[in-house]
């Protein structure tokens, strides 16, 4: 059923910290505290409590893994969720 607020919902995309986009769209929320501007929805599993909270943690993780040069030891929760578009 494709309704007129079907269409005007931006995509759904998981957060990747190595998209350079993605982290230029996180950087702006942080500068203006708001997720208005930005063109997607960051898709929330369920073992994280909110989109920033997750954004967080991987952005920690991504600069941590550049800094030393190797994989983090952290224990990723499993995520459990969907995307549906449309």
């Amino acid at each position: 059923m494709n309704t007129v607020m079907m269409t005007m919902l931006r995509p759904t995309v998981l957060f990747d910290p190595q998209n350079k986009q993605h982290r230029e769209w996180a950087l702006k929320f942080l500068e203006q505290r708001t997720w208005a501007g930005c063109p997607v929805m960051f898709a929330l599993p369920q073992s994280e409590p909110s989109v920033y909270t997750m954004i967080t943690r991987e952005l920690s993780l991504h600069y941590l893994q550049q800094e030393f040069r190797k994989r983090c030891p952290v224990v990723k929760m499993p995520q459990k969720f969907s995307i549906k578009n449309g």
